[in-house]
């Protein structure tokens, strides 16, 4: 199956397309073409594009199009989600843990990304309060960031604040409170040592991982990493929101698991332009432009041909 990530501003202009009003939006017979070749696609069984949390929420934000954004979301992704980036992250840390404890023959090889459980409906108030806890996170690891230092030191000083705030902290966690789980106690460090089925006589051993290598081998960690210290040494000057912060963590979720993903024009620059993210981790990167749509769709053209 060949998944394809489609971020919340795609899928809100698929959406537009999806009423077929013409001039609905900036390049409207594009976006229809794309439409009818992801239908196809999805109809013949060939790909999905699985919904995510993050598209849900930041459309709770918008106006007017929320319903039938839904709908088409869970259309294109045939009732399949990623599982909660929570769920992804300590996964791929579990993985690694075991190799570094040398127990690679415990790790689960039937583990999939996708769940048929739809992530829990919040409200817009919640929705927004979650926003704006996001925004105060980016704030703790710009702080934490080190000025006017080169792409390598804000890469491990985004590793090191990111792995403190969601593994390390003895107390109720930073990354935990800032989605609903029902669980606002959340303790990734807990979920972790639950999959990986550490004993106490081995945890503290197994905490030790946290200072090797294996950690960059983590590919949520590597790419959120990679992601935030590259915006922090090319834009240093800009401010980020927490929708913005959303964009970062779906994409460290999505890019493992997909062939394609689509983001802004912004952040392709950071994937593809500096990072080469899409070549480490085989997956094709969109920006809305339509330069993009076109071979986009050329490229959905000669999968259905296959």
């Amino acid at each position: 199956m060949f998944y394809i990530y489609l971020d919340t501003s795609f899928l809100s202009q698929l959406t537009k397309a999806a009423r077929e009003i013409a001039g609905a939006s900036f390049n409207s017979d594009k976006w229809i073409n794309l439409l009818t070749l992801l239908r196809q696609g999805v109809n013949r069984g060939i790909l999905l594009c699985p919904a995510s949390q993050f598209q849900t929420q930041e459309a709770m934000l918008a106006e007017g199009l929320l319903q039938e954004f839904v709908s088409l979301q869970l259309e294109l992704s045939g009732g399949y989600y990623f599982k909660k980036w929570e769920d992804i992250l300590v996964h791929q840390v579990t993985n690694q843990v075991l190799i570094y404890l040398k127990r690679p023959q415990d790790i689960d090889l039937g583990w999939k990304i996708l769940t048929k459980k739809c992530p829990p409906l919040i409200d817009k108030s919640t929705t927004e309060i979650m926003k704006s806890n996001m925004a105060v996170f980016a704030e703790i690891m710009k702080s934490q960031s080190i000025p006017e230092a080169s792409y390598l030191k804000q890469y491990e000083a985004a590793k090191i604040s990111f792995l403190h705030n969601s593994f390390l902290q003895p107390i109720r966690q930073i990354l935990g409170l800032l989605t609903y789980s029902g669980s606002p106690n959340l303790i990734l460090l807990g979920m972790l040592k639950d999959e990986a089925k550490i004993p106490n006589s081995e945890f503290m051993s197994a905490l030790h991982f946290f200072d090797s290598p294996l950690v960059d081998r983590v590919p949520f960690i590597n790419i959120f990493c990679s992601i935030f210290a590259s915006l922090r040494f090319h834009e240093q000057k800009r401010n980020y929101s927490g929708s913005e912060l959303w964009d970062v963590i779906a994409l460290a979720c999505a890019i493992p698991y997909c062939k394609i993903i689509t983001t802004d024009t912004n952040m392709k620059n950071n994937i593809v332009g500096r990072l080469h993210l899409n070549k480490k981790y085989g997956v094709s990167v969109y920006a809305p432009t339509s330069k993009d749509l076109d071979i986009l769709g050329r490229a959905l053209s000669e999968l259905r041909s296959r």
